[in-house]
């Protein structure tokens, strides 16, 4: 049985999605292609870092800022952080001119054009985690951390072992 030109188009493009998603950035400590970080700055300030790469979405970056942010907070012996500021910590390529010929066209489709920018996706949190004492009040205006490693923590692909 032949497959059309159609079926084939369609076979293609479902391969290449398939790989393209196997490249995001996955939750993992920082590295090449990207991932997640905790820096202490004082006593309870930490600054959340997560980079992405060309295929991470946005929601994936915020995910795993808040996931890293509810894991340092729970491993500093705590249940309560607040996010303090924010950065778009996102990086992006060069936009230029480009030829077709050089991205390997035909002669007949020989042009000029410009490339777009694309942006590397990335986010910084400054968090402050709530002491073991704080009152009543300060905790209800935070962010349960617990909450979110067993939310956030469900969708979170990690890498094999």
């Amino acid at each position: 049985m032949a497959i059309g030109g159609c079926e084939m188009r369609a076979v293609v493009v479902l391969c290449v999605g398939l790989m393209l998603a196997g490249c995001a950035t996955r939750y993992q400590e920082m590295g090449a292609t990207g991932g997640v970080n905790a820096a202490q700055m004082t006593d309870d300030l930490w600054r959340i870092s997560v980079r992405g790469n060309l295929y991470t979405d946005e929601t994936t970056i915020q995910d795993y800022v808040l996931l890293k942010a509810a894991e340092t907070t729970v491993g500093a012996g705590r249940t309560h952080f607040a996010i303090v500021g924010k950065h778009d910590a996102g990086h992006g390529r060069s936009a230029g001119l480009y030829t077709m010929q050089a991205l390997g066209a035909s002669q007949e489709q020989a042009g000029f054009g410009l490339l777009h920018h694309r942006k590397n996706p990335g986010e910084d949190l400054m968090i402050r985690i709530l002491p073991a004492d704080a009152p009543a009040q300060d905790k209800a205006e935070a962010i349960d951390a617990r909450q979110i490693i067993a939310n956030v923590g469900r969708r979170v692909k990690r890498p094999e072992p």
